[in-house]
Parts: structure tokens; C-alpha cells; sequence
């Protein structure tokens, strides 16, 4: 995602410190990249952190104007099949109205 956005490893692990974060304290941002870089390249990071990590980067400004979220309505088999219709149009629809947003 980092390279979709055009972002380095420093530039997204500042956007996640900042959007964790109530503070924008330089040495602790520098911290945060030395800790986010070491988990992007461990083999030992735990899938928890990585996911979260893609979570908070997915709801950046930067990666809904790339177009890079969409909304996807994911069926769970509890509604009918004409508001499982409606649902996955409605997701479409919210799409295509965060796209001419943007413009």
C-alpha cells in the first residue's frame, strides 16, 4: 500500500504515529519508524500488527483519493436476497459518489 501511495516507510509510519497519536513529538515519531520499519521487514511480526497497521493506513485521506478503498458490501446470508441487491448497490453507488467527490 505504502508504494501504491507513493509514501516511503518513514512517510507512512508518521501517518500512522500521528493518526495513533494526540501528539506530534519528533523524537517519538522517529521511535515509531525505527519500530514500524523493523516490523515491516520481521518475519516475527505478528499478522495482528501488520493488519492493523493496513487498517489505519487504509482510512488515510491519501488512500481514498488514490481510489485505493471501496466500498464493499460482504454478505453475511441474514438478509434477503432482494436487500442483498440493494446493499451491494448501495456500496456502488457510494463509490461512484467518493469518486465524483474527489473531482
Amino acid at each position: 500500500m505504502l508504494g501504491r501511495l507513493g509514501w516511503s516507510q518513514a512517510k507512512g509510519a508518521r501517518v500512522l504515529y500521528i493518526d495513533r497519536n494526540d501528539d506530534d513529538d519528533e523524537e517519538a515519531i522517529r521511535r515509531f519508524e525505527k519500530t514500524f520499519n523493523k516490523h515491516l521487514t520481521r518475519v516475527t511480526t505478528k499478522p495482528t500488527t501488520l493488519q492493523g497497521y493496513l487498517n489505519d493506513l487504509r482510512r488515510s485521506h491519501d488512500a481514498k483519493k488514490a481510489g485505493l478503498i471501496h466500498n464493499h458490501y460482504v454478505s453475511t446470508g441474514e438478509l434477503t436476497p432482494k436487500l442483498e441487491r440493494a446493499m451491494r448497490r448501495i456500496s456502488t453507488e457510494l463509490n461512484e459518489w467518493s469518486v465524483d467527490e474527489d473531482e
